[in-house]
This record gives C-alpha cells, structure tokens and sequence, in this order.
C-alpha cells in the first residue's frame, strides 16, 4: 500500500516550512541585534543621564558656596568694623567692654555672641557679658591657632570653626574668628 499525498498539500507544507525557516533565519537575528543596540542606547543614556546630574550638582554646590561665602563675608566684614574700632584697638579690657556694649544692636546676628580675645587668647570681653568665661584662656581652640597662622602667613586671618560647644551655657556654635589690628 502506498500514501500518496497530493501535491497541493505537500507544496502548502513545505512551503510553509520553508517560509517559517525563512522567517526564523532573518528575524531572530533581527531582533539579537536590535536588543543590543537598545542595551547599548540604554547604557549610554544612562551614563549621560549620570553626567548632567553630576554637573547639575557640582553648579549647584558652586552656587551655594559663593552664597554662603557671601553671608559669612558679611559677618566677618562685620566683626572686621568693630575690631579696628579705637576702644578695641588701643583700649583696655574696660574699654573693650563698653565697646562691644555699645555695638550690641549691631551684634544681634551673632547669636552666639561675641567674645573678645587678648593676644594670648584669654577672654577680655563679651556680648553679651558671660562672667564664666571671663579670663578663660581659649588658645587652645584650633580656630585661634589656625587665625595665628594666617596672620603670621600674611593672610586675613580671618577664620570660621567647624561646629564648636563655646556658645553660652556651652551651645553649640560656628565661630568667626577676625583679628584685632
């Protein structure tokens, strides 16, 4: 006995093998390629992405340090005023007194206060008046030492502390230090 297909069905089958063959060979390579190149566009836009960020950031950084640049130079430019003063200057411990006294509506911004230094770094003077620090030697603070330095060195000596407990009743505080010249 013997089977014969007809043709029809026989050329429809291996047609559409063949077909499905053909398909196979071009689209999935096809599609290989393009999920490479959409890893490979997703990579790169990713690290482009991370790019403006990071640039994003560094100008706002930049931007918020000549900001607050700015308000602490408004600070030191005011303590600056004060410390050339004539009463500060020349005076004694008294006279500094009554100056930083006289000063007070100007200090306000302080909140901390202010204190006033001999060259040897023992407390003269303070605003408001703190009479548990008054003759303490603060030479040992790191900001005194590193203001030193930069008067030594021939720069402003103008300098700023990290965060320091030297605030009334030993709050903590961001301490401006500028010399008296």
């Amino acid at each position: 006995m013997s089977l014969r297909i007809p043709w029809s069905i026989l050329h429809r089958h291996v047609t559409g093998r063949l077909r499905a063959k053909i398909v196979m060979w071009f689209f999935v390579p096809t599609a290989i390629i393009l999920a490479g190149v959409a890893l490979v566009n997703f990579f790169a836009y990713q690290e482009v992405t991370e790019d403006l960020v990071l640039e994003r950031d560094q100008d706002l950084t930049r931007l918020s340090a000549g900001q607050l640049s700015a308000t602490l130079g408004g600070f030191t430019d005011l303590l600056s005023d004060l410390a050339r003063a004539a009463p500060i200057t020349d005076g004694g411990p008294a006279a500094r007194q009554d100056a930083l006294g006289k000063a007070a509506s100007g200090l306000l911004v302080f909140d901390g206060g202010v204190v006033i230094l001999d060259t040897l770094g023992v407390v003269v003077a303070s605003e408001p008046i703190r009479w548990e620090i008054a003759g303490e030697s603060w030479s040992d603070r790191e900001y005194y030492a590193k203001m030193l330095r930069s008067s030594i060195a021939g720069g402003p000596g103008e300098v700023f502390s990290d965060i320091v407990a030297d605030g009334p009743d030993d709050s903590d505080v961001i301490v401006a230090v500028v010399p008296i010249t």
